[in-house]
């Protein structure tokens, strides 16, 4: 059996992250039970003795189709973003539908971090049109990159 160490895979608001590159593996870990976590954080793999059994009736979610993600959260990008914005879609996209002033994403989250950051990247080219507890949250970040430019 291989024991693996993560390293906290809980990240603070402060510091919002997505890692769409990385990737997920399901495993074993030396507390007995299954647990989804990114490559990238593994801190140390050694091979035990110890066997792990997996938990009766487990099975790996197939991500949005068994998540319960009540937050919708709406998008509009502008034209110039919609071709970069339809080749890689988020992870919660669930609709895109042209607007007249652009590209408007449809997205359904758990918790606005799963998408805070992702929003940030586009900069000047994403509008967040709801909910408005995610338009002031990118306000206030963008004023604290102002404030930390000028």
């Amino acid at each position: 059996m291989t024991s693996v160490t993560l390293s906290d895979m809980t990240k603070p608001a402060s510091w919002p992250r997505q890692e769409p590159a990385s990737k997920h593996a399901v495993h074993a870990c030396t507390c007995h039970a299954a647990i989804d976590g990114c490559l990238s954080r593994i801190g140390a793999v050694s091979i035990t003795t110890k066997l792990f059994e997996r938990p009766r009736g487990y099975a790996p979610q197939d991500g949005a189709a068994t998540d319960h993600r009540p937050i919708t959260v709406r998008v509009l990008f502008a034209p110039e973003a919609a071709p970069w914005v339809r080749e890689q879609p988020n992870y919660f996209t669930t609709e895109m539908r042209e607007a007249g002033d652009g590209l408007l994403v449809t997205l359904h989250v758990r918790d606005e971090i799963e998408i805070f950051q992702w929003v940030l990247g586009w900069g000047a080219q994403a509008r967040v049109m709801e909910p408005e507890s995610l338009r002031q949250r990118v306000l206030a970040e963008s004023k604290k990159v102002l404030e930390l430019l000028t």
